[in-house]
């Protein structure tokens, strides 16, 4: 079994929408001290999910964190954890963590939720070998590959800071402050909700 959490705490539990000109996140990955908090809107109060939509019993609130999947029991299917609202140009902040043996958790974004529960779009992965790569759920597949295959700016079964960022149609991943991703995708989705991914 696996358990995946997403917590809010020190900021990262928050959005942003960005626009033309982007100044929090620079080249080398550090953070302009002097960005604007009033910018950023927190996805989840560490009490509710009321922003979010999704199957409640896989799904579900432990210690201001969101909490999915079981180390006793394999959830059946696939399953994920929606924003009511979509974003297009962002900056998502958040921590995440991992524990057990299961295949992989991911953070989707600009992505669709289909009538069968599924959703397509792109997934900043979770999970052993996949953290930081970037994967295109239910289409095109691998888009980028994390070259760190070590895992040197990895915390195994701890919090990780986990950052996207989406203008137009460039996206960059990072972990931890290591910039993991940095794509220009042409023909991506502009547009989508951001949801939490569990595997089956």
């Amino acid at each position: 079994g696996q358990g995946f959490k997403a917590r809010a705490s020190d900021q990262y539990d928050a959005t942003r929408s960005v626009g033309k000109v982007v100044g929090v996140a620079n080249p080398d990955g550090s953070q302009d001290e002097n960005a604007d908090q009033k910018d950023w809107q927190s996805l989840f109060d560490g009490q509710s999910l009321e922003q979010w939509e999704g199957k409640e019993k896989v799904f579900r609130i432990q210690e201001k964190s969101i909490v999915a999947g079981s180390l006793l029991k394999k959830i059946p299917n696939n399953e994920f954890l929606c924003t009511r609202k979509k974003y297009g140009n962002f900056e998502l902040k958040l921590q995440a963590k991992l524990i057990g043996d299961g295949r992989n958790a991911g953070i989707q974004f600009r992505s669709k939720r289909e009538s069968n529960g599924h959703a397509i779009g792109y997934q900043a992965d979770i999970g052993k070998g996949w953290w930081g790569s970037l994967y295109h759920e239910h289409g095109r597949r691998i888009l980028a590959k994390n070259k760190d295959t070590t895992g040197k700016h990895l915390k195994s079964e701890k919090w990780n800071k986990y950052e996207i960022l989406a203008v137009g149609h460039r996206i960059w991943l990072a972990i931890n402050g290591k910039i993991t991703v940095a794509l220009r995708d042409p023909i991506g989705e502009l547009e989508g909700q951001i949801s939490l991914q569990v595997h089956g």
